[in-house]
């Protein structure tokens, strides 16, 4: 059944063992990025992934995605290990948008689309139909540069989706812009993530979006990073973000995540 947020010919594929991170090591010279990282998100889940800055959370995504060559340790989207299969099963969005400034909205989300042999007109109206989902109907003929940063990361998140990957990996999609705005775009996030039965990885530094965005968090030590906790994101029922984040439950979540930070810091 097509949920709300959906653009029509977009479902994810069906992946039964999400994504398997096993003593991932990675490092550049003598420099250790990360060392023995074990992390899964099963199917449909969302784990978001917390560390201080320069701890190689990044560097994870890539390897995910294929990337970057790993070099010990195990990752594998169902089950398969291959970093050719890793990259056709998932769609990575960087921290910058990333849009073609020379393009339309409808065009920039499209492009996953057409770079995968897409109809330019098809392409185009699925995209148009997914803006209109995610909150920027007649929005799909702007340039980038008549979007507000929060429209912008949208269209990009469009674009992500459009792609059409089991899996989603997301990194620091809102670090770039004000904390009202970003606020906001929390909210919009958690319910479209909602909506669509993916495996996603979203790296963040900010321990609220994680366990307001996702189920688990992740907590990663400083370089060579290791996970140091897995923290459950509470559960909290439609509600205004404000009453959310203010609950017991989730205050003390995010207390124990900052708690696990500064132990392994």
């Amino acid at each position: 059944m097509q949920t709300e947020l959906e653009a029509p010919g977009t479902e994810p594929l069906d992946v039964r063992e999400g994504v398997v991170l096993a003593g991932v090591r990675k490092a550049y010279g003598p420099v250790v990025a990360l060392d023995g990282v074990d992390l899964r998100a099963a199917p449909g889940e969302v784990v978001a992934v917390v560390g201080p800055s320069g701890c190689g959370k990044s560097t994870l995504l890539e390897l995910v995605a294929g990337l970057q060559p790993l070099q010990a340790g195990r990752i594998e989207i169902d089950g398969d290990p291959a970093p050719a299969a890793r990259t056709a099963l998932s769609a990575w969005m960087p921290q910058r948008d990333m849009l073609l400034p020379w393009k339309r909205a409808a065009d920039n989300a499209a492009v996953a689309l057409r770079l995968a042999g897409g109809d330019r007109r098809e392409s185009r109206r699925l995209a148009a139909a997914m803006l209109d989902r995610l909150g920027l109907s007649g929005f799909a003929d702007a340039l980038p540069g008549e979007l507000s940063g929060g429209m912008r990361q949208r269209v990009a998140v469009a674009r992500t989706l459009l792609a059409g990957t089991p899996v989603l990996l997301l990194d620091e999609p809102f670090a770039a812009l004000d904390a009202i705005t970003r606020g906001e775009l929390q909210t919009w996030l958690r319910a479209t993530l909602a909506s669509e039965h993916r495996s996603t990885l979203l790296v963040t530094h900010d321990v609220e979006e994680a366990l307001y965005v996702a189920d688990r968090a992740a907590i990663l030590t400083p370089r060579p990073a290791a996970v140091a906790a897995v923290i459950e994101a509470p559960t909290t029922p439609a509600a205004a973000r404000a009453d959310a984040i203010s609950a017991p439950a989730f205050v003390a979540a995010r207390a124990a995540a900052l708690k696990s930070l500064g132990a392994a810091a």
